[in-house]
């Protein structure tokens, strides 16, 4: 819904993303169960979050441009979830 091009995008896109998640050393994947359905996610190792913390400048203008709705950009800057897992 905020990226469009998932809403088009053949299918393929989820096994790459999911590929590269799993080889990843920044990555883990958790179980997680929502109205007795269970299902999987990923979250930040420690490591990933730290290598995320050192490359965190961030050209905002690439996100804006890539959302459908361009107001969600400014709700992730202004709620500081763009920057969670960092300390300064």
């Amino acid at each position: 819904e905020c990226f469009p091009y998932y809403s088009t995008a053949k299918g393929h896109w989820r096994n790459s993303v999911r590929h590269n998640l799993s080889f990843n050393d920044w990555f883990h994947k958790t179980e997680w169960t929502r109205n007795a359905v269970k299902g999987h996610g990923w979250m930040l190792t420690e490591h990933g979050k730290n290598e995320l913390c050192k490359h965190r400048l961030f050209d905002y203008t690439k996100l804006y441009h890539c959302l459908s709705q361009k107001e969600i950009a400014y709700l992730l800057i202004n709620c500081g979830l763009l920057n969670v897992v960092c300390k300064d």
